[in-house]
């Protein structure tokens, strides 16, 4: 039924009317970004048009010869992907697209043939040209081809000397820690060797080694919060005699030993007391063998020895349905958002209410129900963040927007939805469950890749849906 309506400034109905219409067009899929017999020399952008309302769509390539299919991802129907083929994808390949609807039902494009002439490409990985090498980096290798075998080099331009720094089976990462040895201007190359004995070497990057006697804190990261027992561990470029975790007061430099052995490169446990809450340093000394004293950066720490408070839920679980389902539609109505998608969120984001944040230090419930960060209508509360150091994730403290009630959290997440600029590709889309979820993928409002897709099964297996029906 195709209806259209007027109404007056006021949001008053006026006058309106509907016509029965019969909807059967036939499903068609096509593939855009390559043409029947082209020859592929690099990376191909694939698009998919679909006439229909598709949940997801995949890529695949299929050598005719073997048969053999390779799939290369699922979906955005309305996105992208970038294809990059290999030199084990030399010859005559198809490429298609299959789009699904919301029942599973697929439809596939019609195969596009084509021919990948793509040349040998390596590259070395983890430093950049001209770069000064004064602390841990993990080498890597890029390659479009398999090969058996991976080593990595330092050369001296000046004399040409080479240094393996690893070899191993295999494709494999190396944590380089710049020796004294290595100090001065030198070049770093990555090695492969094929299942034939073939040699390959990526480009030689130029790099300034500053290997002086160094060491480093491996297992704590600036502004994390150590509660309960905490691994240390630190890494050094020379052989130590002994390692010592320091506490180190910011104010007074005053230093006091945690943990600590002869073993530099064990891993130790330190449990922090009551007496330890506070803001402090903490730094790792190691002793050479010649009697030399090694410092780490001092990195900012909290201590916090007392109690810590966990996700709570916000309600019962067998009641979260019903009570999120009404503050959906209830916005649906008033904005036209999909109500299946906003629950399909909420259930997402907090594990069906059973998991909002709450203070971690006093228990302070936040009633956000989308993890929304900042201060909310009830300030804010602190809770968990990932950040990295030295290659290492750990956790840190973040604020997290609070709220008197949940709904006060519901109409927040749909006001930032609804007017901050970078979501107006959303708002084209948001009276849609399916396309709403792939563009708030698009917008950047989650970085999990399986974003949409995690909605729309939701949608699906929960019959979601149905609160998008309207009565005419």
């Amino acid at each position: 039924v195709l209806t259209a309506a007027v109404y007056d400034q006021n949001g008053n109905f006026l006058a309106g009317d509907a016509v029965p219409v019969v909807m059967a067009p036939a499903p068609k899929v096509t593939v855009a970004g390559v043409t029947p017999n082209q020859k592929l020399t690099g990376a191909a952008t694939l698009t998919p048009a679909v006439n229909f309302q598709a949940t997801y769509v995949k890529y695949e390539v299929t050598d005719p010869a073997t048969g053999a299919t390779i799939v290369l991802g699922q979906g955005d129907p309305q996105g992208r992907l970038t294809w990059t083929p290999q030199m084990t994808d030399i010859g005559n390949r198809t490429i298609r697209v299959t789009a699904y609807d919301r029942l599973g039902q697929a439809y596939p494009a019609a195969p596009v043939p084509v021919t990948v002439e793509v040349q040998r490409q390596l590259a070395l990985t983890g430093v950049k040209a001209n770069a000064t090498v004064d602390r841990p980096v993990t080498l890597g290798v890029a390659a479009n081809f398999p090969f058996s075998k991976v080593q990595y080099v330092l050369r001296d331009p000046a004399t040409g000397a080479e240094e393996v720094l690893l070899q191993r089976d295999g494709w494999g990462t190396y944590r380089w820690f710049a020796v004294p040895g290595q100090t001065g201007r030198r070049e770093v190359l990555g090695v492969l060797i094929d299942a034939q004995g073939n040699i390959f070497s990526t480009e030689a990057v130029p790099v300034e080694v500053k290997g002086d006697p160094k060491i480093s804190l491996a297992t704590v990261g600036p502004n994390q919060v150590l509660n309960g027992a905490v691994p240390l561990k630190a890494e050094a470029n020379v052989p130590l005699a002994q390692v010592e975790f320091q506490l180190v007061n910011p104010r007074t430099g005053a230093a006091r030993a945690v943990a600590g052995g002869t073993d530099a490169l064990a891993t130790y446990t330190w449990t922090p007391v009551k007496t330890d809450d506070g803001n402090w340093q903490l730094r790792a000394m190691g002793v050479t063998a010649g009697g030399d004293r090694l410092y780490t950066d001092a990195v900012p720490v909290r201590v916090f020895a007392g109690t810590l408070y966990g996700p709570k839920p916000i309600i019962e679980k067998p009641k979260f349905l019903d009570f999120t389902s009404d503050l959906a539609v209830s916005t649906m109505q008033k904005t036209g958002m999909s109500a299946a998608l906003q629950v399909a969120q909420a259930i997402l984001e907090t594990g069906w209410g059973q998991s909002s944040p709450v203070d971690k230090y006093t228990g302070q419930m936040s009633n956000n129900l989308f993890g929304i960060k900042g201060s909310g209508s009830a300030g804010s509360v602190t809770s968990n963040t990932w950040e990295e150091y030295n290659g290492v994730s750990y956790r840190i403290d973040a604020a997290f927007r609070a709220y008197t009630n949940p709904a006060e959290s519901w109409d927040d997440h749909q006001r930032l939805l609804l007017t901050k600029s970078w979501y107006a590709p959303f708002r084209e889309v948001m009276f849609d469950s399916t396309q709403g979820a792939w563009a708030l993928k698009r917008c950047g409002y989650a970085t999990d890749s399986q974003y949409p897709i995690k909605l729309i099964e939701i949608i699906k297996r929960e019959g979601l849906f149905r609160l998008d029906e309207v009565g005419i």
